[in-house]
């Protein structure tokens, strides 16, 4: 079985794909790669092989001599110091942040216990 382009396909085919041609109103780039990556380290910070969300919706494509920009470390910080500056419970941003954080956040045996 393979795919047959629907305009040659038979009637009835299943197995079929259509090409679409559409007027584009600005600039637009298919991603080849991207990284980012610290002057005078060998491996990237992050790059498109590994983490596709990396680039930026609407974005632009950029010299092929790269961009260079200052990097700023604020600090690692803690779950307990974001949830003061979003005025939110530690709880609750351990909850949204365990994914990113790579850890279960801590449970209270108190809140989990069933009631009879």
């Amino acid at each position: 079985m393979c795919l047959v382009e629907e305009s040659k396909a038979a009637r009835g085919a299943t197995l079929t794909y259509r090409i679409e041609h559409r007027p584009i109103r600005q600039p637009a780039w298919e991603p080849v790669d991207a990284s980012v990556t610290i002057v005078g380290e060998s491996e990237p910070v992050l790059s498109l092989k590994t983490n596709r969300n990396m680039l930026a919706i609407n974005s632009f494509s950029t010299p092929d001599s790269g961009v260079g920009a200052e990097l700023v470390d604020v600090g690692k910080g803690t779950p307990a110091d974001y949830a003061r500056r979003k005025n939110m419970s530690l709880e609750e941003i351990e909850r949204w942040l365990a994914p990113i954080l790579g850890y279960d956040p801590p449970v209270d045996v108190a809140s989990t216990q069933k009631v009879a």
